[in-house]
This record gives structure tokens, sequence and C-alpha cells, in this order.
């Protein structure tokens, strides 16, 4: 059995083992580890990034770590990206300005343009990762249906939010969504 507290870590995990048994783990890292020491779970599946921040580590509770790839498992919508605003014209929005990463900056507003076309939170099973190809941005993303079915493309393009527009729409006429 194994523990998530995400309907899209759910929805991959399924699409590639349909023979697991993915349970409900709600709780903080503590929590969670606690859980699995317990054998309450078989596993337990959870961001890399919560685990690399915690100062427990996972050698402390004698537990192995798998990561897993971005071919295997699409991240939530601008996971890992760090924004920073301040207000116009003022001393912070001068920093947030300096520290401005145009490609980071492309990769999340295509991210972001696919999101909002669902218009939804974490209760939909939904992923998207942007990344330059070449002269041109390359988008992977997944959605889950009702149904348990899990769908995938992947699109090319060279203006972020026509291609994260474009590629929510086709996820959803594939999924029925």
């Amino acid at each position: 059995m194994i523990g998530t507290g995400s309907l899209r870590r759910r929805f991959q995990l399924l699409a590639v083992r349909p023979d697991l048994i993915v349970k409900s783990l709600r709780g903080n890292i503590d929590t969670r580890l606690k859980k699995l020491v317990q054998k309450e779970y078989d596993g337990i599946m959870m961001a890399q990034a919560a685990l690399l921040r915690h100062p427990k580590a996972l050698g402390d509770c004698q537990l192995h770590q798998v990561s897993l790839t971005l071919d295997e498992f699409l991240p939530a919508v601008g996971q890992g990206v760090i924004a920073v605003e301040g207000v116009e014209n003022s001393p912070a929005a001068k920093i947030a300005a300096a520290i401005d990463d145009k490609y980071v900056r492309q990769v999340i507003t295509c991210e972001r343009a696919f999101l909002a076309v669902f218009g939804v939170g974490c209760n939909v099973p939904l992923a998207a990762h942007a990344k330059k190809n070449g002269e041109k941005l390359e988008l992977t993303a997944m959605l889950g249906n009702e149904k348990g079915q899990l769908f995938s493309i992947t699109q090319v393009g060279s203006d972020p939010l026509t291609l994260g527009e474009s590629s929510a729409r086709r996820l959803q006429q594939l999924a029925n969504y």
C-alpha cells in the first residue's frame, strides 16, 4: 500500500502500476514519515523538495528514497518556481526585476496559462511541465478524468500563453472533460 496526499500523484502512479493500492496520506512531513516507519504504508510519495528542506534526514529513519524523473511523474504547475513581488516602483520591485529570469518566466507563464483554462486547484489530477526546446517551448501535460483514465500530451510552440492554453484545450478534448 502506497500513501500520498496528492490526487495528481495517485493518478500517475496507478497509470504505471495499476496493481498497487494507493491510500490517502495526510499530515506534516514528520507525521508522514512516522506512519511509514510504523509500517502503516509500504511506501509513501511526497515532494522531494519537502524532504530536502526537512531537518531530519531519511537515513535517520532508516528509509530509502527513490527520486522519480520527469519522464515518470510530472510535477504540479509551477513546482519549484519562487515568485518575488514588490509594490510598483518600490525598491523591492527593482530587486525583483533585477533577479527576474526570462527562461523561468516563459515556462511558468506557459504552465500557468495551462492551469488557467481549468480554473481549478488541487482537486483535479493535472500536471504540466514546460521547458525550452531550442528556440521554442515544449509543454508536457497530463489530466485524469473521473473514470480513472490518465491522458497526456507534449506540444511545442513559440508563445507561452498560446502553448499553455492550446495544450489544456487538447487535453480537455482527449479526456472529455
